[in-house]
């Protein structure tokens, strides 16, 4: 097997998708060639052709299913931005301009509406939500601001893996230890220098790390540095703005991130980890209509999205937060942003993508509106469901929100005034359809298609074929010449069990896992590959029924601080002096300038591990390897987080998997493995 060149590999793959479905599915032709329309003509169109048909199985509806099949292709091409013929890209400097125009539209936006929209001219009902929130606010924050202390602080200060402004990630590489204990810093002003020296002499190991750090690095440091605009691919036409900040300052804004996260936790019973799986839950709902959550009350859950919501007005945070959280996120947040070209603007949005609060920040807000609107309408801010635990009757991750139809109204208008847009193409009240936090719903129907940014590397093969695969089953849909010759265009195959992560190798059943070592036994050239022998010894069962296998592991560069340093060493017997004996002296020796007190500090954090810490390739390429695994169990599927009816709708719908996998190479005629 050859590897295929990359600008192949996804046009051929796209064409053996549709040929298939346009065999199986005699309503697929009529939509699947429409990549660029919008998806709300394509939702009307398959509600208007597709009423029924042969699939009455245990979905909830039948346009459900057939606007599944008909996404696939429209989700493939929709996020891809290597290189291929069916679409045509835009190159990477253009998408960049454009990002950085977008971006000063944005904050001229901001700017106009806080001196053209104060707070006078909004109205009476808009002032009520806004005081209303702010009180709410306070009291979350426990009526003070003792949440915000430097104990509570220092325990949360860290630093993200992206770049900062001022530090070469070359020459100091993204990790905790060099970011925070082993580099000179960067802020942008004295006022954030001097709030980090006081965060960090709130515990003796902190103040011994920071000294450690300042007395090497701090001739270094730079006080007056600035934001510096970024922008990422988003799609193959579009990229998304982003900017990159000072490494105090991040670590500052990661700390009240944090703190914040707490808040949320603790008094509106969102948990930022797993939200998004509570807001596609509530989704789903919504897209059934309404809900009884008691005898007397039902709710209709409807979803809005904003557009660049994030870069939202300095005055919005201001109506609602209390004057010192203010100040504090004033001294901590970036004012003054570096262009492309070298020129300075200044920031009239609160925050940006890139900071280290923004999304901790913009939930937080956006929850005082909606529970202020709930208690004004007089509607349970919680209810039971079927599984005994008590959940929230809406949802807030990032401005990804989730209210009942009766508020959505009085939400686009408090939105607006504030000088928030709503983004009309993801935000919906009407219909059967709800999109959130990357589910999409109709009608109870998981309709979300299989997303592909790029296909030329083994893991970018073994991800997409896995996704595919688990498209396919839960929606009962087989593609077996599309995924045989997916598997074919790789130059060297590693089979996995369905627990593995998605980029690791092809998941396969258990059945055909064992029955792997005997096939290629019975090979006529077996053994003449050193892979095939691996293969075959690896996929050996125990007598407990665990299995060994071979993984396509990220294989991340390490910087070892601490290593074993060896000597040999003699001693004469007691009893005897011209008797010697040699032995082997290990111990451990630190590198020359390492910050001891940092070291032991990100040690007992996580981030340093058997005396080295993991960074990110200064070239950008991941390195991987081959890496011999074990389990006990082969084939088995469990889910992280458990949120009651959604939870059990994905477990019911992922049984099937290892039936689809199996079926996966029985359908396409592939008696083997390889």
């Amino acid at each position: 097997m050859s590897q295929l060149p990359p600008e192949s590999s996804f046009d051929l793959l796209l064409q053996d998708i549709e040929d298939e479905l346009q065999q199986t599915y005699p309503f697929y032709k009529a939509y699947a060639r429409d990549a660029d329309r919008g998806f709300a003509e394509i939702l009307s169109e398959t509600v208007a052709r597709y009423p029924g048909g042969a699939y009455n199985r245990e979905y909830p509806t039948h346009v459900g299913h057939a606007l599944a099949i008909n996404s696939l292709i429209y989700g493939l091409r929709k996020r891809y931005i290597g290189p291929t013929s069916y679409l045509v890209s835009k190159p990477s400097d253009v998408r960049n301009r454009e990002a950085e125009a977008a971006f000063v539209a944005s904050n001229r936006r901001c700017q106009l509406h806080d001196a053209l929209r104060p707070y006078s001219t909004f109205s009476d009902f808009t002032k009520v939500v806004l005081t209303e929130a702010s009180l709410l606010i306070e009291d979350w924050f426990g009526g003070s601001t003792s949440v915000f202390s430097l104990s509570s602080l220092s325990e949360k200060v860290r630093t993200g893996p992206g770049a900062v402004s001022g530090i070469k990630t070359r020459e100091f590489p993204a990790s905790q230890y060099v970011r925070l204990s082993d580099s000179p810093m960067t802020f942008t002003s004295s006022a954030a220098q001097s709030l980090y020296r006081a965060v960090t002499l709130a515990t003796p190991l902190t103040t011994a790390a920071e000294k450690a750090r300042f007395s090497k690095w701090g001739h270094m440091d730079v006080v007056d540095s600035r934001a510096i605009f970024l922008s990422v691919p988003k799609t193959n036409v579009k990229d998304r703005g982003i900017c990159t900040h000072s490494s105090g300052n991040q670590a500052l804004q990661l700390a009240v991130h944090g703190v914040i996260a707490d808040v949320l936790q603790r008094r509106c019973n969102l948990n930022l980890e797993n939200q998004q799986e509570r807001n596609k839950h509530l989704a789903r709902l919504g897209s059934m209509g309404p809900f009884r959550i008691t005898p007397t009350v039902h709710l209709n859950w409807c979803t809005w999205d904003g557009t660049d919501a994030s870069n939202f007005p300095i005055s919005f945070a201001e109506h609602l937060l209390p004057s010192n959280v203010m100040q504090l996120l004033n001294v901590i947040r970036s004012p003054v942003m570096e262009l492309q070209d070298g020129t300075y603007i200044t920031k009239y949005m609160m925050s940006t993508m890139g900071n280290g609060f923004t999304f901790a920040l913009m939930t937080l807000l956006f929850s005082s509106i909606v529970v202020t609107l709930y208690r004004l309408g007089n509607l349970p801010l919680t209810y039971v469901d079927d599984m005994g635990l008590r959940q929230n009757t809406w949802a807030v991750f990032g401005d990804d929100i989730i209210v009942d139809r009766s508020v959505y109204p009085a939400l686009l208008s408090v939105m607006t005034e504030c000088g928030i847009l709503t983004n009309v193409d993801k935000s919906y009240s009407e219909g059967h359809f709800r999109e959130s936090c990357g589910g999409d719903f109709y009608d109870g129907y998981d309709v979300r298609p299989v997303f592909c940014e790029t296909l030329t590397t083994l893991s970018d093969h073994f991800s997409l074929y896995n996704r595919l695969v688990t498209w396919c089953c839960k929606n009962s849909v087989l593609l077996p010449n599309s995924l045989k010759n997916l598997r074919e265009r790789v130059t060297k195959a590693y089979y996995v069990p369905n627990s593995e992560g998605l980029d690791i190798g092809f998941h396969i059943s258990r059945k055909r896992a064992s029955l792997a070592a005997s096939v290629l036994k019975a090979s006529k050239n077996f053994g003449k590959s050193s892979f095939e022998l691996k293969t075959f010894r690896l996929l050996q069962e125990d007598y407990q029924g665990g299995m060994l296998y071979l993984g396509y592991y990220a294989d991340a560069p390490r910087y070892f601080l601490k290593k074993e340093k060896g000597h040999y060493a003699q001693y004469s017997s007691l009893f005897d002096r011209r008797v010697y004996r040699r032995f082997y002296i290990t111990e451990e020796v630190y590198r020359k300038g390492t910050n001891l007190y940092g070291f032991l500090l990100y040690t007992l954090s996580g981030d340093v591990k058997d005396g080295a810490f993991g960074y990110r390739s200064p070239t950008g390429v991941e390195r991987r390897k081959e890496k011999l695994c074990y389990t006990p169990s082969w084939g088995c599927v469990l889910s992280k987080w458990y949120f009651g009816g959604y939870t059990k709708y994905r477990l019911e719908r992922y049984r099937q998997l290892e039936m689809y996998l199996e079926m996966s190479f029985i359908s396409s005629g592939s008696p083997d493995l390889v």
